[in-house]
């Protein structure tokens, strides 16, 4: 999945607006932003831009939630703990399947900048399982996939 991902939050954040929006409230920051990203008049026409640019175009909006998110925008502020909420769901299969570390290695562009997230992932897991404890990944994720790959030859 892309739980916590710039094109994931690009994406919740449109549905979240969308939402919104069906519910009869509007003019939310994080409406106006994404609507300004996307050079568009209103937000059902949000969607379209998704299928209408590649994925690293609009995935490059994701720092526009975390601004709203700090500019005090609700809707950011769901989209960022349903993000961190999705990432501890996926930590949650992993013990169902039988891992059992209380040490969590995060990295990604996302949640390596954004420290909203990964302070999200963090009050998320505590409260699923105290003691448990993310650390961001100091080098590139790519080293760890090739020490792997040279223990497999």
């Amino acid at each position: 999945g892309d739980e916590g991902g710039a094109s994931g939050l690009v994406r919740e954040a449109i549905k979240a607006v969308l939402l919104a929006y069906d519910q009869g409230h509007g003019g939310d920051r994080l409406s106006l932003e994404l609507m300004r990203a996307f050079q568009v008049s209103h937000v059902l026409d949000l969607p379209a831009q998704l299928t209408r640019a590649p994925v690293h175009e609009w995935s490059s909006r994701a720092p526009l939630v975390f601004d709203c998110a700090r500019r005090g925008s609700p809707l950011a502020v769901g989209v960022i703990d349903q993000a961190a909420q999705a990432l501890a769901d996926l930590l949650d299969r992993l013990r169902s399947r039988g891992v059992t570390s209380n040490l969590v290695i995060a990295a990604g562009g996302v949640i390596s900048n954004q420290p909203l997230l990964l302070d999200g992932l963090c009050q998320a897991l505590e409260s699923r399982r105290p003691g448990m404890r993310v650390q961001l990944l100091e080098d590139a994720p790519v080293n760890g996939a090739l020490l792997l790959a040279r223990t497999l030859v």
